[in-house]
């Protein structure tokens, strides 16, 4: 430690905070998923973020939105999902690697369609 600048050992420190180890991810990812509706919605989750990295280059942003929202498919709100959705994508855009850089569009889309599908209308309040 002795001799390190204090810019590097800032960075360690800020990095250990925001990233978790991989074992600690996958425990709190294992602890989110309490009924198989969680481990659905983590699978559709996962299956659009592989999806969106070639779809925002293959069509205009309002092509795109559309074809993200997902209209009002629950009966009503509920804060607990729109949390569990909320949480897993800010999960899967921490892991870091290829998944975390540049991808703030990304998981603000991912993030629209999901809560879209939980009656979270960005138009209303």
């Amino acid at each position: 430690m002795r001799g390190q600048p204090l810019r590097e050992l800032i960075a360690k420190h800020m990095k250990r905070e925001h990233t978790p180890p991989a074992p600690r991810r996958l425990r709190m990812l294992r602890a989110w998923m309490a009924t198989p509706e969680d481990a659905g919605l983590l699978v559709r989750i996962l299956a659009w973020a592989v999806l969106l990295p070639v779809l925002k280059y293959l069509l205009p942003l309002e092509v795109l939105a559309r074809l993200l929202w997902a209209g009002t498919r629950a009966t009503a709100r509920k804060a607990q999902r729109e949390q569990q959705i909320i949480r897993l994508g800010e999960w899967l855009y921490q892991l870091g690697g290829v998944m975390a850089q540049g991808r703030c569009l990304e998981r603000s889309l991912l993030l629209y369609r999901f809560l879209s599908m939980s009656q979270a209308n960005p138009l209303r309040s």
